[in-house]
Order: structure tokens, then sequence, then C-alpha cells
């Protein structure tokens, strides 16, 4: 079962933060280490990440357990300030 970004709610209601004046990049990073990259560029570049998120049921010894997977595994969605924070972030 896949929910909208609306139906879903985000750690951090960082989206109210959001200005016309940035601009939005789509990042790749390794699969799994999605939360740890967005964690990271929040931290050091405080900056808007957002990491889209799923629900997916899962057995685990025989019961149904709701699961949290990345929408699109291996990439998050930063909103800049300057176009010149996109290289820092490369070398994360």
């Amino acid at each position: 079962m896949i929910k909208s970004i609306s139906d879903t709610p985000l750690q951090n209601r960082e989206t109210s933060k959001m200005t016309k004046d940035q601009i939005a990049v789509c990042i790749f990073c390794r699969p799994g280490n999605e939360s740890l990259l967005a964690q990271t560029i929040r931290d050091q570049l405080d900056q808007t990440v957002l990491v889209p998120i799923r629900m997916q049921e899962e057995v685990h010894h025989g019961k149904y357990l709701q699961v949290q997977k990345p929408l699109l595994p291996g990439y998050i969605f930063a909103y800049m300030n300057s176009i010149d924070l996109v290289t820092p972030i490369q070398a994360l």
C-alpha cells in the first residue's frame, strides 16, 4: 500500500520553511542510507530535506507488521537556498 505525502505524517514539518527562492535537488545515495544522508544534510547544511516513504505490510514470525520503506530507494529531495550548496553534498 502506497500512501501519498498528504496521507503520511512527516517527521519534520519542514515544508512550511520552503520559499519561492529555493531550488529543488534530487540526490542519489546508496539505497538504505537515505535517512542518514538526509539527517546529515539537515545538521551540517541546515537545509530542508524530504525522504518519501511508503507503508508496507510484511510477515514476521507469522504476524503482519507495518514497515516503513523508501518510496524511491536511493533518492532524497533537498530544497537548497543556493546552487553553491550542491558541491558540499557531493563530498558527504
